[in-house]
């Protein structure tokens, strides 16, 4: 049944972007997408899904929707997709090569979940924490 229920809301999500997105900016159709998504943890990790496939063509498009899914996260208190929404836009710092403002924004990723328990994260903060200073 969880299953379903994710799938139905990626599909809605999509689907609602998809239609609004010929009338709206990017930003306002995928806020209004979350807000009729009851901003749900699927819809938010949908939004990731999509943003990920737009990062490298549209960065600052991205950048600023993946600030609106970290801000949709902690409003409803899903903290690992508030850090992943962070982490999202090290990456963008970090394919700009932007050492420093990437690694801000992996270290603050760090301290928006608890590490005890969302090991996964912590790994991949450190990994990408490495990777910048591997390439300075």
């Amino acid at each position: 049944m969880y299953m379903i229920k994710a799938l139905l809301s990626h599909l809605t999500v999509f689907l609602l972007f998809s239609f609004y997105a010929f009338s709206q900016t990017e930003l306002e159709s995928v806020l209004l997408s979350l807000e009729q998504e009851e901003k749900n943890e699927a819809a938010i990790t949908a939004l990731y899904d999509y943003l990920y496939s737009i990062e490298l063509q549209e960065p600052e498009k991205a950048y600023r929707l993946y600030g609106a899914g970290s801000d949709l996260s902690n409003d409803i208190g899903y903290e690992l997709g508030q850090a992943k929404g962070v982490a999202y836009q090290g990456a963008i710092h970090y394919n700009q090569a932007e050492w420093e403002q990437a690694l801000e924004k992996y270290f603050e990723s760090l301290g928006l979940v608890d590490t005890s328990v969302e090991l996964r994260h912590k790994a991949a903060m450190f990994n990408n924490i490495g990777n910048v200073h591997n390439m300075q």
